[in-house]
């Protein structure tokens, strides 16, 4: 406990030049709760998680499954019980395991908000058990060939898995097709980054130029990541919350506030869309002189 709690207080605190992180982040507890119990576009129904994990396939894409995983953690599972759980071992952490996979998957699964990531607190257990699944697969086989056979038969499970793994982080990272992607941003977010990027390059006032954003918070991240370096950046959700725009080098704007922000602007600015998520567009206004 007091190393997960020195841990939180370090990463939570920003390394303690932002104390008030802490309490953002027992405050933000309430906000969940509210949040999974109104899931809205979030709501799945209670096997989620197991049936992406399964078997997964959407139009034109290829097959996603970690069945494999599971068959091995079930094994895993099964062997936790058992008396053998290897030279010098004990099957009471396995056990421990097992309880706490379990318990975790079936509270996140009768949660109704699910994302495809919040698989994660209970996939490591998978994992765990899997490997000893193989384990007890290993240990019940009397003769050494048969060990081989065994070992054999897994390899084209293990090597489906990184297949798929190498897929879906290098290959199709946000592709819809890839069931781990959800509400992703658009690689040609990293486009508007570039652009705006390049305007300050060629700038006077190089990164300290001034930039306004105008769009929902829903519609701004990662833009306060991609543009932390930056030393003038405002967020409003409104051109009129954000009085004169005039004054900005660089106007990024959401779809909803794009009509106001060009009247605002004028003829002063040109524009360009770019994507941000599926649906999601963001529109970057530069003045001209910049171009």
């Amino acid at each position: 406990m007091a190393a997960a709690s020195a841990a939180a207080a370090l990463f939570f605190s920003s390394f303690f030049q932002n104390p008030r992180g802490l309490l953002d982040a027992g405050r933000a507890i309430g906000h969940y709760f509210v949040q999974a119990g109104n899931p809205g576009f979030h709501a799945h129904p209670w096997y989620y998680y197991f049936q992406t994990l399964a078997y997964s396939k959407s139009a034109g894409g290829p097959v996603w499954s970690e069945a494999f995983l599971l068959f091995l953690a079930a094994a895993g599972g099964i062997a936790a019980f058992g008396h053998d759980a290897g030279k010098d071992g004990s099957s009471r952490f396995l056990r421990f395991i097992l309880f706490f996979t379990v318990i975790t998957a079936a509270v996140y699964s009768l949660v109704p908000y699910k994302t495809p990531w919040n698989v994660l607190p209970f996939y490591f257990g998978l994992v765990v058990l899997a490997g000893n699944g193989v384990g007890l697969l290993l240990r019940i086989s009397r003769f050494k060939l048969v060990k081989i056979f065994i070992l054999a038969a897994l390899i084209p499970g293990f090597v489906n898995l990184a297949g798929q793994a190498y897929r879906a982080d290098f290959t199709a990272p946000s592709d819809p097709a890839n069931p781990y992607v959800y509400a992703q941003t658009s690689p040609d977010f990293l486009k508007l980054v570039a652009a705006v990027e390049k305007i300050a390059a060629a700038s006077p006032e190089k990164r300290n130029l001034l930039v306004k954003v105008i769009a929902p918070p829903g519609e701004t991240w990662p833009l306060p990541w991609y543009l932390r370096q930056f030393g003038r950046v405002g967020y409003w959700t409104s051109a009129k919350a954000a009085g004169a725009i005039g004054d900005a080098a660089v106007v990024i704007a959401s779809a909803g506030n794009v009509e106001s922000v060009a009247t605002e602007l004028g003829d002063g600015y040109t524009s360009n869309f770019y994507g941000l998520r599926p649906e999601v567009v963001l529109a970057l206004f530069v003045r001209r002189d910049l171009q």
